[in-house]
């Protein structure tokens, strides 16, 4: 435990700023919820019709109009829950974005299994925990390098094969990369589910290709392994 929350972390500014703008537009890019709600589903009926003489197929239609209400207020609630969350944790992100170093207390619960505390945390959601990047950096090394690009192809759903596969397949497409890291707003993620932690990955990778020597190239991303 001492050793988990004794790791400092640092808001990286890049990914905060991808966050709010992604939050601005609000149609639900980079996996977020949407600002606004979709459309209640429209009662099929009059406003005055009688339910207790409903005919079969009125029967019918009206049981499709509830199970659709039903999975309106579902997704609904999803899209509140999941806002709120996130702006909580942005307030959070600005208030210690510029602190040299943040870290984050942990527990145990009753299987021993290691939690953090607080909204903002490196266990959060995807668009949470990836604006959190290590404070202190290390060179990428060749090793590094290799597993920079496997976390890449992970984030992007390449994860059913070998680490080496990943490895070159994020290689492979690095031109198709770069261009929906420079037009995230706009395109479609591979895996909205891991959109930030790519946006996050990428930003040091192009970063440490364009140096011209990537291996001496300070990371501070998390890798997930």
């Amino acid at each position: 435990m001492n050793l988990a929350q004794s790791v400092p972390y640092r808001i990286n500014h890049r990914v905060l700023s991808a966050l709010q703008q992604a939050l601005q537009q609000g149609d639900g890019c980079m996996g977020l919820s949407k600002t606004n709600p979709d459309p209640m589903p429209e009662f099929p009926f009059p406003d005055d019709w009688d339910s207790s003489t409903r005919t079969p197929q009125e029967d019918a239609k009206f049981r499709v109009w509830k199970h659709a209400m039903r999975e309106w207020h579902i997704s609904e609630h999803l899209r509140v829950s999941r806002s709120y969350t996130v702006l909580n944790a942005l307030r959070t992100m600005l208030r210690f974005k510029d602190k040299r170093q943040i870290y984050f207390p942990v527990f145990l619960d009753w299987r021993g299994r290691l939690y953090y505390r607080g909204v903002l945390n490196p266990q959060a959601q995807d668009s949470v925990k990836a604006v959190l990047e290590f404070a202190e950096g290390k060179e990428l090394g060749k090793a590094g390098l290799f597993w920079l690009e496997v976390h890449i192809a992970n984030c992007c759903g390449y994860d059913k094969t070998s680490f080496e596969d990943r490895s070159k397949w994020t290689q492979e497409n690095t031109q198709d990369l770069r261009n929906w890291f420079e037009n995230f707003l706009e395109k479609p993620a591979p895996d909205p589910s891991l959109s930030f932690q790519l946006y996050a990955a990428l930003n040091a990778y192009f970063e440490a290709l364009d140096s011209g020597n990537p291996e001496q190239y300070r990371c501070h991303v998390p890798v997930a392994m």
